[in-house]
């Protein structure tokens, strides 16, 4: 890898504070509430009859909704530590 200018270096610490706030935020409060209404929603569909298919499709879509909103927060994580693999990578040059 080249050596980094300013401004890469400063886009590249943007995405390493982001994914560090993000990586914050997860733990103390995303996490627990992606855990929580996974469960309820999970109870909700063992409790669901097999032939109300209203009910199940709506079930299916709050499981979609909140695994991109997990996925999304991840990402931003995921980015920040590419960032700072890239920093660490241009600072052996």
């Amino acid at each position: 890898m080249t050596q980094l200018n300013d401004e890469q270096l400063e886009q590249l610490s943007n995405e390493i504070n982001r994914g560090e706030l993000a990586r914050k935020y997860y733990e103390t409060f995303v996490e627990p509430f992606v855990t929580e209404k996974r469960n309820l929603i999970f109870q909700a569909f063992m409790e669901a009859s097999p032939s109300d298919a209203e009910s199940l499709s709506e079930l299916r879509r709050m499981i979609s909704i909140v695994n991109i909103f997990d996925h999304e927060i991840k990402t931003y994580m995921e980015t920040g530590q590419m960032a700072q693999m890239s920093i660490n990578e241009a600072d052996k040059h």
